[in-house]
């Protein structure tokens, strides 16, 4: 399976004419599955991964402008997957906008996500319209 869907080439920022890369990282392919029919398809160029440290890798090559990322993943969690790409050496990457998504107690990790560089928090089942108002207002902050 193609860890990126088609369309025009990725990376980003996004030249003119040339859609802007959303990275989704879940463990679940039904959940990326879901979160890429609930944004717009022919709006971004999408790049999936069932590991942070597979998201980390792809981030790196393809320079994303948003990343959805679910909380509870094996090995490192999305919150510490935000808190590395927010040390990466580029600064488009230290800046990627971040949606944590999950399906726990948000409270519960709100402090630590934040402290770590996590954009916007979701709470799990994802409203559709408020997954692509959040992320198009981060695309919207990357491009600026």
């Amino acid at each position: 399976m193609s860890e990126l869907t088609p369309g025009p080439a990725p990376g980003g920022p996004a030249a003119a004419g040339r859609p802007d890369t959303v990275l989704i990282v879940d463990d679940s392919r039904t959940m990326r599955t879901s979160i890429r029919l609930h944004l717009n398809p022919d709006a971004y160029v999408f790049a999936e991964a069932a590991t942070a440290e597979r998201a980390l890798t792809l981030a790196r090559l393809l320079r994303p402008a948003a990343a959805v990322v679910d909380l509870q993943l094996p090995g490192l969690d999305g919150i510490d997957f935000t808190a590395r790409l927010r040390l990466e050496k580029e600064a488009h990457l230290r800046s990627v906008g971040i949606v944590l998504v999950t399906g726990g107690d948000v409270e519960a990790h709100r402090e630590r996500a934040l402290a770590a560089g996590v954009d916007a928090i979701l709470l799990k089942p994802l409203d559709a319209a408020v997954l692509r108002a959040t992320v198009e207002r981060l695309v919207r902050r990357q491009r600026a």
